[in-house]
């Protein structure tokens, strides 16, 4: 699967995306790194990628046409329980 993921992602969380043998573009340390919501979920599109954030905001995406948004909202972002729960794609 394609994803995109905001830099607000645990980085754990990304790798074990990885080793799932998911594409993931991580914008963290990129120059796309703080790019506003809109250019990031313009990226998101044009690359046909799953979009994984914590960011509420794109709640009001979700009625225009997507590849898929994941909002992670766990209230522990780096325990490996929501890690393996989450990440099951």
């Amino acid at each position: 699967m394609d994803i995109l993921v905001d830099e607000n992602i645990p980085l754990a969380s990304v790798e074990q995306l990885q080793q799932m043998g998911h594409n993931v573009l991580d914008i963290r340390g990129t120059p796309d790194e703080g790019i506003s919501d809109e250019l990031l979920w313009n990226k998101a599109c044009q690359e046909k990628r799953l979009l994984i954030t914590t960011d509420r905001g794109f709640a009001h995406y979700r009625s225009k046409e997507h590849h898929g948004i994941l909002m992670y909202l766990c209230a522990d972002l780096i325990t490996s329980k929501s890690t393996n729960v989450s990440l099951r794609l």
